[in-house]
């Protein structure tokens, strides 16, 4: 439970300092996969899933209303448009899930989704998984943009550094990044931030919000 509920808290303050530091610097944001629901051709957000779940997804079709409404929304700074929540997964691919809705939507349809798998202290060992999946989705979306970034989060957390790649494919986009932490950085032992590899697909509305509203 002690990783998990560190997943937690890395979910909740990245989507700001990751994409606010990083998105922002390059434009784009991060989103990926690691599990795959149309092998042939796949070139739009939503034939690519994760634990199951596609972009474009109605929530009420894993989950009750009422079981939706016990987790608790996150919201970002500046616009309430889009709310996210976390789901923390058991003997799944992932160890946890963020999904991000639109507020008032009654059918909870996805906009975007995050799988964060712990790699604790296992860099190497991240950046060879992200390498293969890397390596299955370019032979996949042979035809999407892809774009290759680090980003040391311009020095906010110490030596703390994420390397990812981002594919840009119809109405979406999908990314994979591995995230080290700077164990000395004492906000980093603070927040008991841990490394993990995430993976993130969104549709482009919501990726124009998160560029140009959210924050």
């Amino acid at each position: 439970m002690k990783k998990l509920t560190s997943l937690v808290h890395y979910i909740d303050i990245t989507n700001f300092f990751f994409y606010n530091y990083l998105m922002k610097k390059f434009l784009l944001i991060l989103i990926l996969t690691l599990s795959f629901q149309s092998w042939t051709n796949a070139d739009n957000v939503k034939d690519f899933q994760i634990e199951g779940i596609s972009v474009g997804d109605s929530l009420l079709n894993f989950y009750s209303e009422k079981k939706i409404k016990r987790f608790e929304p996150l919201h970002y700074p500046n616009s309430k448009k889009f709310y996210q929540i976390v789901l923390l997964i058991e003997n799944g691919k992932y160890d946890a899930l963020n999904i991000n809705l639109k507020e008032g939507d009654k059918k909870y349809i996805v906009h975007s989704i995050k799988g964060l798998k712990s790699y604790d202290n296992r860099h190497k060992d991240c950046l060879e998984e992200k390498k293969n999946l890397i390596g299955e989705i370019s032979s996949i979306v042979k035809n999407a943009k892809k774009i290759k970034y680090e980003s040391n989060y311009s020095n906010r957390f110490g030596k703390s550094f994420a390397i990812g790649t981002t594919f840009q494919v119809s109405n979406g986009s999908f990314t994979a990044f591995c995230a080290k932490w700077d164990k000395k950085n004492k906000e980093i032992i603070s927040r008991k931030w841990i490394d993990t590899l995430n993976v993130i697909m969104a549709t482009a509305e919501w990726t124009n919000w998160l560029d140009y509203e959210a924050y």
